[in-house]
């Protein structure tokens, strides 16, 4: 199979989420479940790019939308998402530089959202392009319905199981992904049922490790995670589940100008301005929850006027900012 691309499948399954669907905020109401945040996991993919050996990291999440919907991620989205490692390849198609690749991984945790031990496999049986293409077309949806429970809908590991899918050309490997032993994908699930070689590998604290693991730890994973989700002596060291994330305004930064405007998210919100250039550009800037700069770039929409004062709103980041005109929602686009 060297003839087929390369993609990295990633969980850290030590990560917890809070849960928003109204089936396990009901088993809350009951007693069934202590804190709605639950260790449930936290997936990402990166694809190598066969002609330029550039490594492209992609995920989903809750970060910076609106309740009940999530977005793919990558370097056009948020800047520091970039990775700056080559991927090594030699005569057979193996990936010779796991580990590095692991350690820029790991520095990027601010960024990725991901904590505690990040296990991956290599999974040699994709098209790039379909892989790419897939990718970057959620991307470009914007924000959309968050569940993991439902088709219709996403999240973190379902982006990287429909990546895969799209753009899978091993039968076996396909099939495990179409048929998850866990009923719908988890984190963990993936990088098992994903790779191409007998290697699983796990990266923590500057150390490569290998680790044995077959499709059925999948489901002692979730079960347990499940389980820990009905015990004190783990929901009582968690966050608490009555704060939504970042959906709330935070106190305002003493350094950010009187008209930045808040766009809240379970995962992650942010601070953003807008100060006009002319009719139909500006430059758009990106603040931290803290006030610390984050990115800002010039961004046009000629065929749109752009209003005295602009209502930035969801899906706003560094590839485009929405900005919303008269109840219509008009996107400008990062100028390059």
């Amino acid at each position: 199979m060297s003839h087929l691309d390369t993609a990295i499948v990633i969980a850290w399954p030590q990560c917890t989420a809070r849960a928003d669907e109204s089936l396990v905020i009901f088993l809350k109401k009951t007693g069934v479940i202590k804190n709605l945040n639950m260790r449930v996991g936290h997936a990402a993919i990166c694809l190598i790019n066969p002609q330029s050996n550039e490594v492209l990291y992609y995920d989903f999440g809750r970060y910076i939308t609106p309740r009940g919907f999530g977005r793919a991620r990558n370097k056009y989205t948020d800047p520091d998402l970039a990775l700056h490692t080559k991927a090594i390849i030699d005569d057979q198609g193996d990936l010779q530089n796991v580990e590095e690749i692991a350690a820029e991984l790991d520095s990027k945790s601010q960024s990725t959202h991901g904590y505690g031990p990040l296990v991956f496999s290599v999974s040699k049986t994709i098209n790039f392009i379909k892989a790419k293409s897939y990718a970057d077309e959620m991307i470009q949806k914007g924000h959309f319905p968050y569940n993991g429970l439902y088709k219709s809908a996403s999240n973190c590991a379902r982006y990287v199981t429909e990546t895969m899918k799209a753009a899978n050309e091993d039968g076996t490997v396909g099939t495990k992904l179409k048929y998850p032993l866990t009923v719908r994908p988890t984190p963990l699930f993936n990088v098992v049922a994903a790779k191409s070689e007998d290697t699983i590998y796990s990266f923590e604290g500057g150390t490569l490790q290998y680790l044995d693991k077959s499709r059925r730890h999948s489901i002692s994973d979730l079960s347990a995670g499940l389980l820990e989700s009905a015990l004190t002596k783990y929901t009582d060291t968690r966050p608490d589940d009555e704060v939504h994330g970042d959906i709330e305004e935070p106190p305002r930064a003493v350094q950010l100008a009187a008209h930045a405007q808040w766009l809240g998210g379970l995962g992650e919100g942010a601070w953003f301005v807008v100060d006009a250039i002319d009719a139909h550009s500006f430059k758009g800037t990106k603040y931290a929850k803290d006030g610390g700069l984050e990115h800002e770039a010039i961004y046009v929409n000629e065929h749109i006027t752009l209003p005295k004062n602009p209502e930035v709103t969801y899906t706003s980041h560094y590839g485009f900012f929405s900005i919303t005109i008269d109840s219509v929602v008009h996107r400008f686009y990062r100028q390059k």
